[in-house]
């Protein structure tokens, strides 16, 4: 008996990603021999599958211009000296809330500094073409007509999946993270101004200042 037709384009557009996702957050950031690696080359496929599917949507626009890439620049600092001052306020009472950076940090020290930069930047440019581009804009046209209604239900989602890594602690961060780097491109009306924050940070983070005691 022959299989039935998938005729929904929507199943062929959010299964893949779902695929993609499960990978990332279910296997992969719980197995730290293949950290790096393997969520660079998911999230490249991912933010690629995100272009592809995305043309023709109204949604941040992906420009690289400097006045924005300075943007993404300052807000990335900006971000890592929040973490910082959290780190050394609440951190100290709540030592959990970083927990997950000295695992982080564990796994990254097993690859040369290169191979860190890429794989950060793979992630950051895969991470928010999905998350804060493709999925917002889906969000918005599937009825809640706000792209802030949609930022907060895309954030969520995201933080949720990150329940898959088995840390609460790190779906608690994603739920920060991704509301920040989503009100950046919606702010600036360009996802590559969340991109460069979201790499900047990461780089401040995990290879180059890191946080006092890491």
């Amino acid at each position: 008996m022959p299989l039935p037709r998938v005729r929904n384009p929507e199943f062929w557009l959010w299964g893949p990603a779902a695929v993609l996702i499960l990978l990332a957050y279910g296997v992969i950031m719980r197995n730290g021999a293949w950290f790096w690696p393997g969520m660079a080359g998911l999230m490249l496929i991912l933010g690629v599958w995100s272009l592809v599917a995305g043309r023709g949507h109204h949604h941040p626009a992906l420009r690289l211009t400097p006045r924005d890439t300075a943007l993404g620049v300052l807000t990335g600092v900006a971000l890592y000296a929040a973490a910082w001052v959290a780190h050394a306020t609440v951190g100290s009472v709540v030592p959990e809330l970083t927990s997950g950076l000295a695992v982080v940090l564990k796994w990254a020290a097993a690859y040369p500094i290169w191979a860190q930069l890429l794989s950060i930047s793979l992630i950051a440019f895969g991470e928010e073409l999905f998350w804060r581009r493709l999925l917002l804009d889906r969000l918005y046209h599937w009825g809640l007509k706000s792209w802030w209604m949609s930022l907060g239900a895309s954030t969520m989602l995201y933080a949720a999946v990150h329940l898959l890594t088995g840390s609460p602690w790190l779906a608690l961060a994603a739920l920060g993270f991704g509301f920040v780097w989503g009100a950046i491109a919606l702010w600036t009306r360009n996802s590559w101004t969340a991109i460069v924050c979201h790499l900047v940070y990461d780089v401040m983070m995990f290879v180059w200042l890191k946080l006092p005691g890491y």
